[in-house]
Protein backbone atom coordinates (compact mmCIF):
# COMPACT_ATOMS: atom_id res chain seq x y z
CA UNK A 1 0.00 0.00 0.00
CA UNK A 2 3.27 2.33 0.34
CA UNK A 3 2.71 5.58 1.45
CA UNK A 4 -0.71 5.22 2.45
CA UNK A 5 -2.26 6.85 5.40
CA UNK A 6 -5.65 6.53 7.83
CA UNK A 7 -7.16 9.06 9.95
CA UNK A 8 -10.68 8.64 11.39
CA UNK A 9 -11.20 11.97 13.48
CA UNK A 10 -14.57 13.43 14.91
CA UNK A 11 -15.32 17.32 15.46
CA UNK A 12 -15.04 17.95 18.67
CA UNK A 13 -18.36 19.92 18.40
CA UNK A 14 -20.11 16.70 17.27
CA UNK A 15 -18.61 14.50 20.53
CA UNK A 16 -19.95 17.36 22.91
CA UNK A 17 -23.50 17.17 21.02
CA UNK A 18 -23.07 13.30 21.60
CA UNK A 19 -21.77 13.20 25.26
CA UNK A 20 -24.68 16.23 26.18
CA UNK A 21 -27.34 13.34 24.91
CA UNK A 22 -25.46 10.49 27.01
CA UNK A 23 -25.46 13.01 30.17
CA UNK A 24 -29.46 13.62 29.87
CA UNK A 25 -29.86 10.28 29.56
CA UNK A 26 -27.76 9.93 32.81
CA UNK A 27 -25.38 7.99 30.97
CA UNK A 28 -21.34 9.78 31.76
CA UNK A 29 -19.25 7.66 29.40
CA UNK A 30 -15.47 7.40 30.63
CA UNK A 31 -14.41 6.69 26.81
CA UNK A 32 -15.61 7.47 23.22
CA UNK A 33 -14.42 5.07 20.44
CA UNK A 34 -15.43 5.08 16.70
CA UNK A 35 -12.77 3.20 15.60
CA UNK A 36 -14.86 -0.16 15.25
CA UNK A 37 -17.64 2.08 13.31
CA UNK A 38 -15.27 3.60 11.23
CA UNK A 39 -13.56 0.37 10.69
CA UNK A 40 -16.46 -1.00 9.50
CA UNK A 41 -17.73 2.28 6.95
CA UNK A 42 -14.70 2.01 5.22
CA UNK A 43 -14.77 -1.89 4.44
CA UNK A 44 -18.57 -1.26 3.16
CA UNK A 45 -17.29 2.25 0.77
CA UNK A 46 -14.72 -0.44 -0.22
CA UNK A 47 -17.12 -2.51 -1.60
CA UNK A 48 -15.97 -5.80 1.07
CA UNK A 49 -18.74 -7.95 1.07
CA UNK A 50 -21.35 -7.97 3.90
CA UNK A 51 -20.03 -11.77 4.63
CA UNK A 52 -16.64 -10.96 5.80
CA UNK A 53 -15.56 -9.89 9.38
CA UNK A 54 -12.22 -7.58 9.64
CA UNK A 55 -9.84 -7.95 12.06
CA UNK A 56 -7.27 -4.71 13.41
CA UNK A 57 -4.33 -4.99 15.18
CA UNK A 58 -3.81 -2.48 18.20
CA UNK A 59 -1.18 -2.09 21.19
CA UNK A 60 -2.39 -5.21 23.20
CA UNK A 61 -5.36 -6.24 21.36
CA UNK A 62 -7.29 -7.54 18.07
CA UNK A 63 -10.40 -5.37 17.25
CA UNK A 64 -12.96 -7.59 15.42
CA UNK A 65 -15.75 -5.92 13.61
CA UNK A 66 -18.54 -8.00 11.48
CA UNK A 67 -20.09 -6.62 8.37
CA UNK A 68 -23.03 -8.13 8.41
CA UNK A 69 -26.00 -6.05 7.25
CA UNK A 70 -28.28 -5.19 10.23
CA UNK A 71 -26.97 -5.78 13.48
CA UNK A 72 -23.61 -4.00 14.50
CA UNK A 73 -21.20 -6.73 16.30
CA UNK A 74 -17.51 -5.85 17.09
CA UNK A 75 -15.30 -7.23 20.33
CA UNK A 76 -11.66 -7.19 21.37
CA UNK A 77 -9.38 -10.39 21.90
CA UNK A 78 -6.43 -10.11 23.51
CA UNK A 79 -3.52 -11.50 22.10
CA UNK A 80 -0.52 -13.74 23.60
Amino acid sequence: MGNTALLTAARRQELQQWLHCLHQADLHPQVVDITPCALRMMAIAAGFPAVVGLLHRLDHEWLWVALHRGHFAYGVFFAC
